[in-house]
């Protein structure tokens, strides 16, 4: 009996070890990228956790823009250009191509604070809040997860539209700060699957916006239009090249 027990005991610990060397093994990526004529040569997919390596080559200079992710790469013509990271977020993501007319790629689309940030980016064009980012850019939510944003007196009697930059199935909402002054409080937008509840919010300078994530799924709340294609600083323009594929394993 004391046999069978040391033998019960030794397989149980080599299945443990087995099973949980198994499920912590990365998977690693190599896919070649290519750019041409405004379009990717073909779709990328990938796996939950890969670890990829894009190589990316083009037939024009700008930057490289996956969605969703806020991942980045300058890209040169005839020249090949890498990034590499961990595919955490599983979904469908649009690839953007920024390119400058004037030959300027310093393309500002991150380093934002993801909660309680004030507000201090300057917009573009007086009052116009509609340039992706501009205002505002949360980190990625996971579920239950929230984001927060201060109205300060500089947004005062603007609309600041918003969207979800990882699901473009939710429908964008915006937010309309008055000339009023009452008391302060704090404003809940919820993220449902394909909305924001409410859709549309009135608020006054010194409230706190808070976007709470109910979905079941990862999300990034980014002021601005949601479109396939947009005009920056600087004549800069972005276009959908194709798209990356996240599958859950």
């Amino acid at each position: 009996m004391r046999f069978l027990n040391i033998f019960l005991f030794s397989f149980i610990t080599f299945l443990v070890v087995f099973c949980t060397s198994g499920s912590s093994e990365v998977n690693f990526v190599e896919i070649p990228v290519v750019i041409s004529n405004g379009k990717i040569d073909a779709d990328i997919s990938v796996s939950h956790r890969d670890k990829v390596k894009l190589i990316v080559t083009s037939d024009q200079d700008g930057v490289l823009h996956i969605h969703g992710y806020d991942i980045e790469v300058e890209i040169f013509e005839n020249k090949s250009s890498s990034v590499e990271f961990v595919a955490e977020a599983t979904g469908l993501f649009k690839l953007a191509l920024h390119t400058m007319s004037d030959g300027d790629h310093n393309h500002n689309h991150g380093d934002k604070k993801s909660h309680d940030d004030h507000g201090d980016k300057k917009s573009h064009g007086g009052n116009d809040y509609n340039e992706h980012g501009s205002v505002f850019s949360s980190k990625v939510l996971n579920p239950n997860d929230s984001f927060s944003f201060k109205i300060i007196e500089k947004f005062k009697g603007s609309t600041i539209p918003f969207h979800d930059h990882m699901q473009h199935s939710v429908k964008p909402g915006k937010i309309i700060v008055t000339n009023d002054s009452v008391e302060a409080r704090n404003v809940i937008i919820q993220i449902n699957d394909g909305s924001f509840t409410p859709n549309e919010v009135i608020v006054n300078v010194g409230e706190i916006v808070i976007w709470e994530n109910n979905t079941g799924k990862k999300a990034a709340i980014t002021s601005g239009l949601m479109g396939g294609s947009d005009e920056h600083e600087g004549d800069e323009k972005e276009v959908i090249i194709g798209n990356m594929k996240v599958l859950p394993k």
